[in-house]
């Protein structure tokens, strides 16, 4: 920010810097997690796509990833929720691989639901920073993001924001924008 006056940073401009920074962050958590499913191998990514000159970037990729899986996300939870279901049903006699391997399902399945909901949350940002792009007369980044947190699905989400532990442990956001925040909630 430039610190001559009448040379500040409009409002808008702030709030909408603030609400992209949460929007990223949500989408890197979301990769993160998918990579953690990879990684601990409850997830496994096969095919190829048409290999052309301009490669798509490993972000890229990743979110097609990403896409797919919140597209079938319904479709996981039927056949995992009642490959689970049929193990518990078994009880005792169930073998040890085949709790391990329920086990090993519901936490894709409990991966599957953050991925869905921090995607579904940047998703949701895309109409908040349209709307706070909006607010040119206003001067506090805080009335920006007071007056276009007009339901209760915005609050929940700056709520969010607020209390996410990965972006308080990183400090996603500076002491002022956090400050902005407060005041907005």
């Amino acid at each position: 920010m430039d610190k001559k006056p009448g040379k500040e940073t409009p409002a808008w401009i702030v709030c909408v810097d603030l609400l992209n920074k949460a929007k990223r962050e949500l989408v890197t958590q979301a990769m993160e997690t998918l990579d953690g499913e990879i990684a601990a191998k409850r997830m496994d990514i096969k095919g190829s796509l048409i290999n052309v000159p301009d490669q798509p970037s490993e972000d890229e990729m990743k979110l097609f990833v990403l896409g797919q899986v919140l597209e079938n996300a319904e479709s996981m939870r039927e056949r995992y929720g009642e490959y689970i279901r049929g193990i518990h049903m078994k009880g005792a006699n169930a073998t040890a691989q085949e709790v391990e391997g329920a086990d090993r399902a519901r936490l894709l399945l409990m991966a599957v639901d953050k991925m869905e909901i921090l995607i579904n949350y940047s998703r949701r940002l895309d109409s908040w920073i349209n709307d706070a792009s909006m607010k040119v007369s206003l001067r506090d980044p805080s009335d920006v993001l007071l007056e276009t947190c007009t339901d209760a699905h915005r609050k929940e989400l700056l709520e969010f924001i607020k209390s996410n532990r990965t972006m308080l442990k990183e400090g996603t956001f500076t002491e002022k924008e956090r400050r902005i925040m407060e005041r907005a909630a």
